[in-house]
């Protein structure tokens, strides 16, 4: 859901998840479909996609307390 209270989970394409801060800083990179960022403060993250073809995808995601 968007906003999260930190679970992200990504459906429709496999590939490499980076998910950074607002400042640009990389946050997490994953293989899986499945994010937590329950520990990180509330504020606006943007999750980036990167599937087996080499195409990116990115969306903005708001975390609450």
């Amino acid at each position: 859901p968007n906003p999260t209270s930190g679970k992200i989970t990504i459906s429709g394409a496999n590939g490499t998840t980076e998910v950074y801060d607002m400042y640009g800083r990389k946050l997490h990179k994953t293989k899986s479909s499945q994010i937590n960022i329950s520990k990180e403060p509330p504020g606006i993250y943007f999750v980036q996609l990167i599937n087996d073809a080499g195409k990116r995808y990115v969306t903005k995601v708001v975390k609450h307390k």
